[in-house]
């Protein structure tokens, strides 16, 4: 990969981070209502007659920032990103933002790495077999997968807390509302709860997301089976498993693995609706918190740490694809 190619990439990331930010900003102040009323009705303050003291809503609009006009805000924005601090939640006032954000982060990310990495596995090695293995069970596999991928994650998560948690009453029907109040006691009992309260927000990503992983490899797969060059190895005597090891599945691979970057942005904001849906304490489950009390700097702190996560991650997989696959050389 030459310096040009690096710099231009970094310089893409750069102007998509600084326009990614600048939305986030304006997209929270879009939401109907007052940030300070909701917050002071939350604090128990009647702020529904028009006798409130103007000068007692300005001083809570000046902690905030929200006192000056929509430009100086945004410019102090900027500054507190850069410095990262977004400031105070709403909601949990008076909580820092980051704070909030850092009790979230694990649980997501945990859920995610898990199923992002069991989908993918499972899809890939089933996409393979159905592409080799053409007759009644692959043809089945291949059309439960399908109507499967179609499914949205939420829809997907109140099917199966209908089945299992309302009809089975195998799993409570919010199963992570209490596990904060036990993370502050790690052992066994709180591992197991963990584990018992994480099966069905997994599943449900899992059951939606191997399908995709699956149809993309079956056609990758597909492709090669029919290229000239594969046709060539054979004819050169090479043995089956030699052929589909070397030729099809190191080609058919490349493209899988890139793809992990690219899904990232709908993976995450998928998982962030079943988290709401299981009350999980991850960053969906505090974003819908944030939704409701209208609690701007906490949306503005959650969406920038997903901005981040998936630009960096395409960036990640842009910049390694030259070396993934030798037929691309990095050079615009």
């Amino acid at each position: 990969m030459n310096i040009e190619h690096l710099l231009k990439r970094i310089a893409a990331y750069v102007v998509t981070l600084f326009f990614c930010i600048s939305i986030n900003f304006f997209l929270p102040r879009m939401l109907p209502g007052d940030p300070i009323t909701v917050f002071l009705e939350k604090m128990g303050q009647d702020c529904s007659y028009k006798g409130l003291d103007p000068a007692y809503l300005n001083e809570w609009r000046a902690r905030f920032g929200l006192d000056k006009d929509l430009l100086t805000q945004y410019v102090m924005y900027l500054g507190n990103v850069f410095r990262l601090d977004i400031g105070f939640s709403m909601a949990f006032y008076p909580t820092p933002v980051f704070e909030i954000i850092a009790r979230a982060l694990p649980w997501s990310m945990a859920l995610l790495a898990v199923t992002v990495t069991i989908s993918w596995t499972v899809g890939t090695i089933t996409g393979t077999f159905v592409a080799w293995k053409k007759g009644k069970t692959s043809d089945v596999l291949f059309y439960i997968m399908l109507g499967m991928q179609r499914i949205p994650s939420y829809i997907m998560a109140i099917i199966l807390v209908y089945v299992f948690a309302y009809v089975l009453l195998l799993f409570p029907l919010k199963g992570g509302a209490d596990l904060l109040m036990l993370s502050r006691t790690f052992n066994i009992q709180f591992i197991l709860k963990v584990i018992h309260a994480s099966i069905l927000p997994a599943l449900s990503i899992f059951l939606v997301n191997v399908g995709g992983w699956m149809l993309n490899m079956r056609s990758f797969v597909v492709n090669i089976l029919g290229s000239d060059f594969l046709m060539l190895a054979k004819a050169k005597g090479l043995s089956e498993v030699h052929v589909r090891s070397k030729y099809v599945l190191r080609n058919a691979i490349i493209p899988q693995l890139t793809g992990l970057g690219m899904v990232l942005g709908f993976v995450i904001t998928g998982s962030m609706i079943v988290e709401v849906i299981f009350s999980y304490p991850g960053l969906g489950y505090y974003t819908q918190l944030a939704i409701i009390y209208r609690d701007i700097n906490l949306i503005q702190g959650i969406f920038l740490i997903v901005i981040f996560v998936v630009l960096t991650a395409n960036l990640i997989v842009d910049l390694l694809h030259p070396r993934i696959d030798p037929r691309v050389s990095g050079e615009d």
